[in-house]
Parts: structure tokens; C-alpha cells; sequence
């Protein structure tokens, strides 16, 4: 696991952090992507290419987000949260979302390359609900610890060698947000560090960028284009 986290991690700052857990002296260790790097890869149009869904759900599971990724170019993937949530009704609106079909009669989750989930408190049941809207079961990941945490380690690193983007739209903001005040645990994975901070939103953008660097499904449909938010 080490060896492949360390495959992953290009720079040897993003391995001392993500893989040692060293940290520099002179550092913030208040937040783990700083706000002018964050700020810097922000664009204002989403690029085209295979699209990925990330679902995380909160460790004592009364909260959840879902975001998509779009990977492109070479090894870039540009990241968006499409929404946040809670438990509280259910996961069947979530579910059929996932399955809406288009004026073509093709299921959302059709024009992505899978649904990656992480997070036990919710991640079966949303598999479950998702089977028996007829979703492929190829298409469903759910992340175990070790993916999980390279999935976090990945996003890191692409943050900060440039090879990803987020929207600048005010649209955005919640995802903003949960990158001002989330660090890394000591198992290199997202926590809050303010008490009413959410890292669920930084959690399902990362699955999302995991599955849409690992992910080697090709999706079916053509690709949306000239939209504000290609996941919507």
C-alpha cells in the first residue's frame, strides 16, 4: 500500500506529508490546501471528457455530499460539488438523480465512467438502492480504508502539481468552504477542524478525482456540452 501511495505521490513534499505524515515547521497545519493555491486553480468553464461521480458520507453518517469529476488532457481532472445533504429522507431522491434519464432515454450514470462511495454509514444502502434501479454493479465502487486514503493522498497532489481545477462560480462556495477547514488525520485522511466544519464536501470531490484517474469504464452517450455545471 505504502509503494503505491508513494507511485502516486510525484513530489517528495505531497510523500513526507501524505505518506510520513512530516510536516514542515513554518507550515499551517490549520488547513491542508492553502488558500492561494486553491484560489489559483480555479477556472471558470468545466473542460469535456469522461465524467466521474464521488459520494461520501460522514463517519457517524447524518451527512453526505456528492461531487463529479471529468478527467482530461494529461492525467488533469477538473472537480465540482453538485450538492450536500443529510439522511433525513431517505436515499431514494439521490438514487433516482443518479438514474434520471436524459431526452435520449440514457441514465445519468451511464455518461459517467462509475459512482465511486465511501463511508460505511450509508455506502451499502445507496448500492442497494442503486442495483435495484437497474445501475450495472460494475459501475458501483465502494472504497475501502486503503482507497480511500489514496484517494485523499491523490487529490492533494494534484492540487498542488497543477493538474487539477475547480469552478470559480459562487455555485462553489460549500466546496470552498470545506477546503478552508479541512486537514489531514493521521492516517492522511479528511477531517474537519473546526467544529461545525464539513469535510464531506473535500471527501467526495477526492472520490470523484479517484475514480476518474483509476476508473477505466468508458461511458455511454456523448458528452454534455455548453453547460454552466457539466454534472447537472
Amino acid at each position: 500500500s505504502m509503494l503505491r501511495l508513494r507511485k502516486n505521490l510525484a513530489s517528495v513534499s505531497a510523500w513526507k506529508r501524505e505518506g510520513l505524515g512530516i510536516w514542515d515547521a513554518d507550515e499551517d497545519v490549520s488547513r491542508a490546501i492553502a488558500e492561494d493555491l486553491w484560489l489559483k486553480r480555479a477556472v471558470a468553464a468545466p473542460p469535456e471528457g469522461v465524467k466521474s461521480f464521488g459520494v461520501a458520507f460522514s463517519m457517524d453518517g447524518s451527512r453526505l455530499a456528492i461531487a463529479g469529476a471529468v478527467a482530461h488532457g494529461d492525467d488533469e481532472v477538473h472537480v465540482e460539488l453538485i450538492d450536500v445533504g443529510t439522511k433525513v429522507g431517505g436515499l431514494a431522491p439521490l438514487a433516482d438523480w443518479l438514474c434520471e434519464k436524459d431526452d435520449d432515454q440514457v441514465p445519468r450514470w451511464r455518461r459517467a465512467s462509475g459512482i465511486v462511495i465511501g463511508g460505511a454509514a450509508g455506502a451499502a444502502v445507496l448500492k442497494q438502492l442503486l442495483l435495484e434501479r437497474k445501475v450495472r454493479e460494475k459501475w458501483i465502487r465502494i472504497v475501502n480504508t486503503p482507497q480511500y486514503l489514496q484517494a485523499c493522498a491523490m487529490f492533494s497532489e494534484a492540487v498542488e502539481g497543477g493538474k487539477m481545477s475547480h469552478l470559480s462560480s459562487e455555485g462553489q462556495k460549500v466546496l470552498d468552504d470545506s477546503i478552508g477547514i479541512v486537514n489531514k488525520d493521521k492516517r492522511g485522511g479528511w477531517k474537519s477542524t473546526t467544529p461545525d466544519g464539513d469535510e464531506t464536501p473535500v471527501e467526495a470531490v477526492s472520490l470523484a478525482l479517484w475514480g476518474a484517474r483509476t476508473g477505466k469504464r468508458a461511458p455511454s452517450g456523448a458528452t454534455d456540452k455548453g453547460r454552466a455545471l457539466v454534472f447537472r
